[in-house]
């Protein structure tokens, strides 16, 4: 019994520690950068850059654009960012929200070329290639989605 109770005294002590410290005891996601993540031979103590505060314009175009990209759509930077300027975002605001959301723009261009190829189209590989580069992929970006898409 007295070594339960010096157990939870102990728990009780750790937790208050913490809680001054400031740690919650919670990983950090990608997000949230930590102080040992810092660059090499940096001090320790030094705080993180503060995350820019964004309008609520940016906030909402951000939202917007994973919105686009978690329901299963496929964009070019370029695409994503007219789309989203279509929808009545200002170029800049488009232009930033793109800029500040983690993107695979080589899968994108993969998904865009699978469903060209799945929703019954007919292209050649370069002819596949084209119109990826129209919608604003890179050649690169294109050659990779159409390789990844089965041409």
């Amino acid at each position: 019994m007295q070594s339960k109770i010096i157990a939870i005294v102990a728990a009780a002590a750790m937790m208050a520690a913490l809680a001054l410290t400031g740690c919650s005891g919670v990983s950090q996601t990608p997000s949230e950068p930590s102080a040992s993540s810092s660059a090499p031979g940096a001090s320790d103590t030094k705080k993180p850059n503060p995350e820019p505060k964004l309008s609520k314009a940016q906030k909402q175009a951000v939202g917007k654009a994973n919105d686009y990209l978690d329901g299963g759509m496929h964009f070019s930077r370029a695409g994503l960012i007219k789309q989203l300027k279509f929808e009545g975002f200002s170029t800049k605001v488009a232009t930033f929200a793109v800029d500040h959301i983690s993107v695979n723009w080589r899968k994108q261009a993969a998904g865009k070329a699978k469903d060209y190829l799945d929703g019954g189209m007919h292209f050649s590989r370069s002819g596949l290639i084209k119109q990826l580069k129209f919608e604003g992929f890179t050649q690169a970006q294109a050659a990779y989605g159409v390789k990844k898409a089965g041409l």
